[in-house]
């Protein structure tokens, strides 16, 4: 029978490799600094400016499918900080109105049986002929309803600035139209006699245009 053979263990060696070690851990732990960068979140994520108005346009829509039919629309003002709908009535004292899709709620832009004032002219207006969106203007053709009104002031023109709500005049009229997107035609009458055998008297028309923007 072989007789088995026991390793020696080199003591000196593993002392001197366990002394190593530990000089190493503790010079580690003694210079070792924790990293104190503070750690940034990540910006949110807004709202993409395509789905706030994707949004508010289909609130439009909807609002646009509840008006009567004696409401019209005319404007719909959807961008990153506006969120309205100008509409008016059809009545022989009309008002005009605007919606906003953000708060739910209704303001007179003007109208009313009683008039309303533009700068210091009391302005009233009866049904409205026509209207057209020039640039940032809306502008209205409306009959005067004003007591001293006659065939030269049968028409009022004046127009709105969708983003500021300021009402400006144009002119009186006879009667006025659009030529184009940009200018407003208001005839402008001048009495010449009176009819000895009609009721209504003659007047001379000229045509003034006004470019709107």
């Amino acid at each position: 029978m072989k007789k088995a053979h026991r390793r020696k263990v080199n003591l000196p060696v593993v002392a001197v490799v366990t002394l190593l070690c530990a000089a190493g851990l503790t010079l580690f732990f003694l210079f070792w600094e924790p990293d104190e960068t503070p750690v940034v979140p990540p910006p949110p994520i807004e709202k993409d400016d395509f789905d706030a108005k994707a949004y508010y346009n289909a609130l439009a829509d909807d609002f646009l499918r509840s008006l009567p039919d004696d409401k019209v629309p005319m404007v719909r003002l959807i961008d990153d900080t506006n969120h309205y709908i100008f509409y008016y009535e059809k009545s022989s004292t009309p008002s005009c109105y605007v919606y906003d899709l953000e708060r739910h709620t209704t303001s007179v832009l003007f109208g009313g049986e009683n008039g309303f004032y533009i700068d210091t002219k009391l302005l009233i207006v009866g049904a409205i002929e026509d209207w057209k969106l020039a640039g940032r203007l809306l502008v209205f053709v409306a009959r005067n309803r004003a007591p001293e009104r006659r065939y030269p002031t049968a028409t009022v023109t004046f127009y709105a600035d969708i983003y500021t709500r300021q009402l400006t005049l144009v002119d009186y009229g006879a009667n006025a139209y659009f030529p184009d997107d940009s200018h407003v035609v208001i005839y402008k009458a001048k009495f010449l006699y009176s009819g000895m055998f009609a009721p209504d008297d003659f007047y001379a028309k000229t045509p003034v245009s006004y470019r709107l923007f």
